[in-house]
């Protein structure tokens, strides 16, 4: 196992589109023959969906199908990996991943097949209408995805890459269902949750669960969003671009950090719905995956500043994870947002996991020894 550190530089129909590749939306039924999927903590959700959008080439030979993989964001990210081009649905929200993913990006839906989801518990996807209705763990998720791949026809995907919350999904759907995935790439994500990431987590949900009860969720989303971005960005790089003076408002300062807390709150709380927040926020701190019961082969990438996701944790992973390739150290003053910030080093890294053939365990076993 290698750990590299880079040189420092600076239900829908389908839609065509002109861009070399059709973006299929499906709302993917899940569960068992009474229509009910049985979620971890004991909930049953009748007539339970997956909401997922398949992204493929147009000019695909019949004779050679494009490799399948299956991207997975944070709790903020959705189906909508990348933009659709000319014909994007008016439905449709921008994607996700844009430096990633699109034609003539690393993630390219012109050459692969491209599948990704809204999770369980938010978007299109069966959700809950309240808050704290039920709970979702990262075993439902995998299970979920397992059984909607399935219905899609998929019975291997050649990879699965995920960030954040969505690399957490992505291991457990590799230590449940190993046949199912080729190999995997995790980004800003590790085995299980730091407590002290756990305790701003639920600092979030309590200030959501009081202003909601209080009529005033939007306060207290955009609230909660502000304190996690003290999380996804870093000390050193708040400092160097909010250092400046106040601005004085009568008998009130105005901090420029201020205003960016507050406009990144706001943006956010727009299209986010407290009781999906809720049931995602705490998905994140159920994460638990034993490294060593890990046998599909495994690339990860870290920031050592993510205060979200502790470095030491993911070199225990890559550390106790016999099939573990490789651990990328992500140069970025931006910590755990790295993954959407760092798109040279990020797009680099995915190539490379694009490119690399699947190795059994075995394999790196002899490397490790080498």
């Amino acid at each position: 196992m290698q750990i590299i550190k880079p040189p420092r530089s600076g239900a829908i129909s389908p839609q065509a589109t002109e861009s070399g590749f059709v973006c299929a939306g499906r709302v993917v039924p899940i569960g068992n023959a009474r229509d009910c999927f049985q979620l971890e903590y004991g909930h049953r959700l009748k007539q339970a969906v997956l909401a997922v959008n398949d992204y493929q080439p147009t000019d695909s030979k019949p004779d050679s199908s494009p490799e399948t993989y299956l991207v997975l964001g944070g709790i903020s990210a959705h189906r909508w990996l990348c933009d659709s081009g000319h014909a994007q649905p008016d439905h449709a929200k921008p994607g996700w991943w844009p430096g990633i993913a699109g034609p003539g990006k690393v993630l390219d839906p012109t050459k692969n097949r491209l599948i990704s989801i809204d999770f369980l518990g938010s978007g299109n996807s069966s959700a809950p209408a309240a808050v704290d209705e039920f709970i979702v763990t990262p075993n439902d998720q995998a299970d979920a995805i397992s059984q909607a791949l399935q219905h899609l026809g998929i019975n291997r995907l050649a990879g699965v890459i995920g960030c954040s919350y969505g690399g957490n999904v992505a291991l457990t759907l590799a230590a449940r269902y190993p046949g199912l995935v080729g190999k995997a790439l995790v980004l800003c994500a590790a085995h299980r949750v730091a407590v002290i990431t756990s305790a701003y987590r639920s600092i979030q949900r309590r200030i959501v669960r009081t202003a909601s009860a209080a009529g005033d969720t939007q306060t207290g989303l955009q609230t909660a969003r502000q304190l996690a971005m003290l999380g996804f960005r870093t000390p050193r790089e708040l400092q160097d671009r909010f250092a400046g003076r106040p601005v004085i408002n009568q008998q009130t300062a105005e901090l420029p950090v201020e205003n960016y807390l507050l406009s990144r709150g706001t943006a956010w709380a727009q299209h986010t719905k407290a009781a999906e927040f809720i049931c995602l926020s705490q998905s994140c701190d159920l994460v638990e995956v034993i490294p060593q019961n890990l046998r599909t082969p495994l690339w990860l990438a870290a920031a050592q500043n993510d205060a979200v996701v502790p470095f030491s944790d993911v070199q225990q992973l890559a550390a106790q994870a016999i099939s573990c390739r490789q651990l990328h150290v992500l140069e970025t003053a931006v910590g755990h947002d790295a993954f959407l910030v760092e798109t040279r080093q990020v797009s680099k890294l995915i190539h490379d996991f694009l490119e690399c053939a699947e190795q059994g365990p075995e394999s790196f076993q002899q490397e490790a020894a080498a």
